[in-house]
């Protein structure tokens, strides 16, 4: 049965010590950066996270008929839309709680700041990877793929599997090849 009773002096004054100790000390390291370090495969999940719109030039029109394998390509003039999928900011909003969690219980078990960065890094990792994988957070899905998008990555990947690792997968947003995927990556970083 729990009570209400305020903790120990001797725990209370461990906690401050604790406290000061942490913020006195000179680390290493003070920061984890968690995302994509790959310049490339980090504009890819910047166009995925914010969305983009185009015009649909002639030329374009020209390619999705007889290269791209569309059977009704898009219109000269018409819009391509690649809508919004945050997966890192809704990733952030579903987890920082649980991510703050690891950070307290690593500090609590090491008493080390860069052991602490390094969980966290890792949870942050796995839960955006996780994020990207399922197609949005349980609070949260995203749009599926196009019928265009489809259309194309069934034409470009005959004689592959659909099934997340090349081929179409249909229309699950966000993991196709599992490039951007395995690029989510995370890095301590000093003050």
């Amino acid at each position: 049965m729990r009570t209400n009773k305020p903790p120990s002096k001797n725990l209370v004054d461990a906690c401050k010590r604790l406290r000061d100790q942490v913020l006195q000390e000179e680390h290493e390291f003070a920061t984890v950066e968690v995302g994509f370090i790959d310049p490339a495969m980090a504009q890819i999940a910047a166009w995925q996270e914010y969305g983009w719109v185009q015009r649909v030039t002639k030329k374009q029109t020209w390619w999705f008929k007889n290269m791209g394998g569309v059977k009704s390509p898009p219109k000269a003039g018409s819009s391509l839309v690649l809508p919004p999928r945050p997966f890192m900011r809704d990733s952030c909003r579903a987890y920082a709680d649980k991510w703050s969690h690891v950070f307290a219980n690593e500090m609590r078990m090491r008493y080390d700041m860069s052991s602490a960065l390094i969980a966290v890094g890792k949870r942050a990792q796995e839960d955006i990877q996780d994020t990207i994988k399922q197609g949005g957070t349980p609070d949260h899905k995203y749009a599926p793929r196009s019928k265009l998008t489809q259309e194309l990555y069934q034409s470009a990947g005959k004689g592959h599997k659909s099934d997340g690792t090349g081929g179409n997968s249909g229309d699950k947003p966000l993991f196709r090849s599992g490039q951007m995927y395995g690029a989510v990556s995370y890095q301590l970083g000093k003050r």
